[in-house]
């Protein structure tokens, strides 16, 4: 059993669902309670006593090594919300730091597009505004009419009398809408109500049932088998411990898996590859929709820039976002110097390509070692940006860096030096301000003080930046 005299209960799981029918309430008795009391609560209970289901983001409910490929992904954590917190309670999701304090990149990654899953459900209501008839209106007083359910605001709600605890509500909307997940929401203050409800669709010119319902409470999301299209929905309340109090009823989409598009810098271009699929884009740093510009053809970017894009199918569903923030053109960049060996291997290190790197192994063994560039025409550089490689090999991966600049190729004036952290669990793009010149700069010299396991430098790609 589980001990419940506080102002919350263990929902009854550590696999991130609680039961339903669910109640927020438990009985007044000052004893454990069964595991089936703490799923599912008590009915009419006397005490308010919300659950909280438990679940790990991985295997175990602390950081293991061997357990990093074990992350749920953002669709099954989408599935325990709607076990959770889509019945009304609230969901406990335990992600573990590792010894140095810091949140492994594959937990991170989970939970960022767990979160645009969220945005996305919740991006659309297709209810609201819908006009509302209903069976019965406390005191026939406006301010409980049905059209509270369809406003978007949660301290409204549709009442019935006092003597009414079985009523319908019919909602009709000014087109077609299509929607495979239902929202409901009781107005809470006054009670956990709502044991029965059902809700039908008009089809046909007859009302279709498409859901059986239970508790409602702080909110309960019910999902369709598939998409249903409607101009017209009835709810029908069937049992209740009182008069119904519904503050919102909303009508969603479940966010359709969609990948990422790929956006890559290509010499003076930024190519999008999409495999067929329509992608908008934004070059203003806002999030693209079916409003912004569709792309047809390469994006010509000399000077860089942020490109944003994100596929969005003919249904209106909406993919994840992706970023990229471009660097000047690497098009007519030259080689002028190498520490050590010839200067194709350098190359690499600009060719605006992931799987080719500058690599001084077996050229020379020991650091430093350097590179210099230079560029077609002088640039104010305010930033660069490092990649690490690619290949799940951390040996000789650049840990530290000295970055140097200079007019002429013979008077160098260091702008920056540092570290670049958590490379081998996070080999991701690093960007590093640099200390600021008043006059362009021809030249750059980039220096690998250090790296992981071995005593030669790598680079997979670096890219400048200069302030507009």
């Amino acid at each position: 059993g589980a001990e419940s005299k506080g102002d919350a209960r263990w929902g009854g799981s550590e696999q991130g669902f609680v039961g339903y029918p669910h109640w927020n309430t438990l009985s007044t008795e000052k004893r454990g309670e069964h595991i089936n009391e703490c799923r599912f609560g008590i009915k009419g209970g006397g005490r308010w006593v919300p659950a909280e289901a438990d679940a790990p983001i991985r295997h175990g409910w602390f950081t293991h090594e061997q357990y990093n490929n074990t992350v749920k992904s953002p669709e099954k954590l989408l599935d325990i919300w709607l076990q959770s917190v889509g019945r009304g309670s609230t969901l406990l999701l335990n992600v573990s730091p590792d010894k140095t304090g810091t949140i492994y990149p594959a937990d991170a990654k989970a939970l960022l597009e767990f979160k645009d899953l969220r945005d996305r459900f919740y991006a659309k209501d297709a209810a609201l505004g819908g006009k509302a008839k209903a069976s019965n209106v406390r005191g026939n007083d406006k301010k409980y009419s049905g059209d509270n359910l369809t406003d978007g605001n949660i301290e409204t709600y549709w009442a019935t009398d006092d003597n009414v605890k079985q009523a319908w509500v019919e909602l009709d909307f000014k087109q077609p809408q299509t929607f495979d997940a239902i929202r409901l929401r009781e107005q809470v203050r006054l009670g956990q109500r709502i044991e029965k409800f059902i809700v039908e669709a008009w089809k046909d010119q007859k009302w279709e049932k498409i859901l059986d319902g239970q508790t409602i409470g702080y909110q309960s999301i019910l999902t369709l088998k598939e998409p249903i299209t409607t101009d017209k929905i009835r709810l029908s309340i069937e049992e209740s411990l009182a008069s119904p109090c519904i503050s919102e009823l909303s009508l969603l989409k479940l966010p359709k898996s969609m990948p990422k598009p790929l956006v890559t810098r290509n010499s003076d271009n930024v190519v999008i590859d999409a495999k067929e699929s329509k992608v908008y884009y934004t070059l203003d740093g806002s999030s693209p929709n079916a409003k912004s510009t569709l792309y047809t053809a390469p994006i010509t970017m000399p000077q860089g820039g942020v490109v944003k894009a994100r596929i969005i199918d003919d249904q209106g569903n909406i993919g994840p976002e992706e970023t990229l923030r471009a660097g000047i053109s690497k098009k007519n960049w030259k080689v002028a110097a190498v520490s050590a060996g010839d200067t194709e291997s350098a190359k690499n290190a600009f060719d605006d390509k992931l799987d080719t790197i500058w690599s001084t192994e077996g050229v020379a063994d020991k650091l430093p070692q350097s590179f210099t560039i230079e560029l077609d025409k002088p640039v104010v550089i305010s930033e660069f940006s490092y990649i690490p490689r690619q290949d799940h090999n951390p040996s000789g991966m650049t840990n530290k860096f000295i970055f140097e600049v200079s007019p002429d190729g013979k008077k160098w004036a260091k702008v920056g030096e540092g570290e670049f952290s958590n490379l081998r669990a996070n080999p991701i793009e690093q960007f590093v301000p640099l200390t600021p010149t008043k006059q362009p700069m021809k030249f750059f010299r980039f220096t690998a003080t250090n790296s992981l396991e071995n005593t030669f430098g790598t680079v997979a790609e670096l890219s400048i930046y200069s302030k507009k």
